[in-house]
């Protein structure tokens, strides 16, 4: 089964390097900086996502726009991320940022 990014990843990165990272809530960003990440950590973080990270697209009722979730490799560590790129393309909003049992 082939599967596919809803969101351009060269662009994911892109606005990743930028450091145009948004986080879609405050309880987002407490629950990131409670595990001990910064801003920083978050962009260089997802600057690593690949087709290969890549692992389902989920749409919510309260989201016109649907989020990937890739589990990255990031200091030793499987991180969980689930994003989006604004309309624009320019900006990521990030909606989940975590260590993951599960392995990348």
């Amino acid at each position: 089964m082939v599967k596919y990014a809803l969101h351009d990843i060269a662009s994911v990165i892109a606005a990743a390097q930028a450091g145009k990272v948004h986080f879609a809530s405050t309880k987002v960003e407490q629950r990131t900086a409670n595990e001990g990440f910064n801003h920083l950590d978050v962009c260089h973080c997802i600057t690593a996502i690949s087709t290969d990270t890549y692992r389902t697209t989920l749409q919510y009722e309260n989201s016109p726009t649907a989020f990937d979730v890739h589990l990255c490799r990031f200091r030793g560590e499987t991180i969980y991320l689930k994003l989006k790129l604004t309309p624009s393309g320019t900006v990521v909003v990030l909606a989940s940022f975590h260590r993951s049992e599960y392995y990348a």
